[in-house]
């Protein structure tokens, strides 16, 4: 079983290996590619790209603010090219909401998963759980030579 799991951990440390020099090679061509008229050329058209991109955004946040001042003036919800749709918002205190559920729906009170298992953990109080170990593998990051 000891071999086994030797013959496994050198394995991953020649994939690994095999990985940084792919990574490497990877740079290497992406290096020799930049240097490239081609690449210059798709770089330019990238920037041009996200210029024209935020000149649309700065253009489409004016025409909401222009069509919200319009809106508010005139009550009309139609402009040309643009469209006011009212919409329901909920405004709520979380804390009477939850009293409220408490009360008179209390399937909408959800268990906090993360909180209930911090407490159980915790072993601060009795809740109805088991707690059980179980193991969890961790590999180095640096197999270098591995000892067997």
């Amino acid at each position: 079983m000891v071999d086994e799991l030797q013959a496994k951990v050198e394995g991953l440390r020649k994939a690994r290996a095999v990985l940084a020099r792919r990574v490497e090679d990877a740079a290497e061509v992406k290096a020799g590619l930049e240097a490239t008229f081609e690449w210059r050329a798709n770089e330019a058209c990238n920037y041009e790209v996200s210029v024209a991109k935020q000149e649309v955004e700065n253009y489409e946040a004016d025409v909401r603010d222009c069509a919200l001042a319009m809106h508010a003036e005139t009550g009309n919800t139609k402009f040309a090219g643009v469209a006011i749709k009212m919409m329901t918002r909920l405004i709520y205190s979380a804390e009477r909401a939850t009293e409220w559920a408490r009360v008179y729906a209390p399937a909408m009170m959800i268990l906090d998963k993360k909180s209930f298992e911090a407490a159980a953990k915790s072993g601060a109080m009795q809740m109805p759980v088991e707690l059980w170990k179980e193991p969890h593998v961790y590999i180095d990051k640096d197999l270098g030579e591995v000892a067997g």
